[in-house]
């Protein structure tokens, strides 16, 4: 019995500390990879590299796209960078809820462009399911190259 109070002792031990050294990292971690995602996707954007480039054109399409599609990225930059400095969270959060509307402005202005078809290819029927689930997934992957549809 003492032994399997021992191990519960233990176990109870190594959570403790687990759960101080997530409480001492976890948010220095969550700020860093915020602002690494940030710099990167607002990187690719003044560099002609992004893939939401022309959904953002078509988004804000009453500015140029070779003026909005950088200046956002810059500002996706400055979070990004923001959020790195400790001290400016402030800015970095200030920053972010503006930048936030933007985000979900496609969902209103282009939602018919943007909700087409469910990417997975649920079927109506349960029969069948998987290989109907494969099919679909390769036809509307760039990844995989389209098959023939399956005899039935």
């Amino acid at each position: 019995m003492s032994t399997f109070k021992d191990l519960r002792a233990h176990a109870r031990a190594l959570d403790d500390t687990i759960v101080e050294l997530m409480g001492r990292i976890g948010m220095p971690f969550l700020r860093i990879g915020i602002g690494v995602i940030f710099i990167w996707f607002g990187v690719l954007k003044p560099l002609g590299l992004s893939p939401a480039a022309e959904l953002l054109a078509n988004t804000v399409y009453w500015w140029t796209p070779e003026i909005v599609v950088p200046a956002i990225g810059w500002w996706e930059v400055a979070i990004g960078i923001t959020f790195l400095i400790p001290q400016l969270t402030r800015v970095a959060i200030f920053l972010l809820a503006v930048q936030m509307p933007g985000t979900f402005l496609p969902l209103v202005l282009i939602a018919g462009g943007l909700l087409h078809r469910h990417p997975v290819g649920i079927s109506p029927s349960r029969a069948n399911t998987s290989s109907r689930t494969s099919s679909s997934l390769a036809q509307h992957s760039s990844l995989v190259p389209p098959s023939k549809p399956n005899a039935v």
